[in-house]
């Protein structure tokens, strides 16, 4: 059974890896990352789709964790409408999903782990984690009229950077 899973698991990363770009301090999205067919029913110039994964290992004595904020590029798309404006907009969603992924990696460090109840925890609080990170998504585009006001824009992005720096976003923790 445990060659099965790691079987299961490699080809299911190796399918993960071609649709993904894993945050980065030195990437910034372009616009040949947004691969995904644009959803006309909507009013949008672009979709930023990204997520935050985790693992974790549990021996009983010890407790490892990894988190990765990624973006999905065949799920991310773009239209015709789009320009260096929308996609900074766009980059801030990917930046305020790895503030989230930090916030997760520091929550982590913090835990006590208990085999029986370890499953849960976590679960209760990765939801916790996506909740405060939708959140944010949703008040960032409500501000900014979606990219559209660059005014309140740019003190978003000011404001995003800032939590990267203090939440050292980038930095490998386990």
């Amino acid at each position: 059974m445990p060659f099965l899973l790691l079987l299961l698991s490699c080809l299911v990363g190796k399918a993960f890896a071609q649709d993904t770009i894993y945050w980065s301090p030195g990437y910034k999205l372009q616009w040949t990352d947004f691969k995904g067919t644009p959803d006309n029913t909507v009013e949008y110039a672009a979709i930023t789709e990204s997520g935050i994964a985790y693992s974790y290992s549990y021996t009983g004595t010890s407790f490892t964790f990894k988190v990765v904020a990624f973006f999905a590029k065949y799920k991310s798309w773009k239209t015709e409408k789009v320009n260096s404006n929308t996609l900074k907009h766009e980059q801030g969603h990917f930046d305020i999903t790895e503030i989230f992924a930090q916030k997760l990696k520091t929550e982590l460090k913090k835990l006590i782990p208990k085999r029986i109840t370890l499953e849960n925890d976590m679960a209760i609080l990765f939801k916790k984690i996506l909740s405060e990170k939708e959140e944010m998504q949703k008040r960032y585009d409500a501000e900014t009229q979606f990219g559209t006001n660059q005014v309140i824009q740019v003190k978003w992005l000011d404001k995003i950077h800032e939590q990267l720096v203090s939440s050292n976003a980038g930095e490998d923790m386990k």
